[in-house]
């Protein structure tokens, strides 16, 4: 919804050739190059198993600061990830809440942004 109204706003992909709400620039690269590092530690002992499987990460972007403020986790129920223990969900979390993107004009007009992220640990 936009900012002060309770009215639902709506964006079709196909309107867009990038993604309208976060800048492709040099800090964008780092976040998804780090996002990859925090994951494969994470998973480090766990290497294995969970091949072949993606984890969900589905992020919630503060519109006024651009940082992630929240985030969840999103996966099958007959998956490896189901036996990993909560600890290495939490230290992922940690690390990465709070990283900061650069938003655009249209997602500073939002309440929040969602963006998702599908990777299998290496």
């Amino acid at each position: 919804m936009k900012k002060g109204t309770n009215t639902p706003f709506y964006i079709k992909a196909e309107d867009y050739d990038i993604d309208p709400f976060t800048v492709k620039d040099a800090h964008y690269a780092y976040i998804d190059s780090i996002y990859k590092v925090i994951i494969n530690d994470a998973f480090g002992s766990y290497k294995g198993k969970m091949k072949g499987y993606e984890l969900f990460i589905i992020i919630s972007i503060n519109s006024e600061t651009g940082k992630i403020s929240e985030l969840y986790f999103d996966f099958p129920n007959q998956t490896p990830y189901t036996t990993v223990p909560v600890s290495v969900y939490r230290e992922i979390e940690t690390k990465l809440v709070g990283l900061k993107y650069t938003l655009t004009p249209l997602a500073k007009t939002l309440n929040y942004v969602y963006q998702w992220w599908a990777i299998e640990p290496k």
